[in-house]
């Protein structure tokens, strides 16, 4: 039987964000990838990956958020898992200028660009 469940967190585990992408990574494991938020007073995309444990309802940050590097939003969420321990989204970048294809393989360091559309 499936439900929902309620799991609290802080900001501090994961930044509040809207559009990211969002997706089952395993059986244990859900990806957040990007989305906007607001940094420092600011207005900007993401490019950080968290992963949630939900077996012990925690987050584990992937890779990290740096200026200059690939960040991004993911409107509507087009975001599914590929291939064992592997996601794939459709995302824009911050300008909404460009639509690329993005992966994650969990034990990477980075967000891959795969394709610009």
């Amino acid at each position: 039987m499936s439900y929902w469940q309620m799991i609290n967190f802080t900001e501090a585990q994961l930044l509040p964000r809207f559009s990211p992408a969002v997706s089952m990574l395993n059986s244990e494991e859900i990806v957040v990838m990007g989305g906007n938020s607001f940094v420092d007073d600011e207005y900007t995309s993401l490019g950080d990956v968290m992963l949630f444990n939900t077996q012990s309802e925690t987050f584990e940050r992937m890779v990290q958020n740096f200026p200059g590097l690939l960040q991004f939003h993911a409107p509507g969420n087009k975001c599914a898992q590929f291939d064992a321990d592997t996601v794939v989204a459709l995302v824009e970048d911050e300008e909404q200028t460009k639509t690329m294809v993005v992966e994650y393989k969990k034990g990477t360091r980075v967000v891959k660009n795969l394709q610009e559309l």
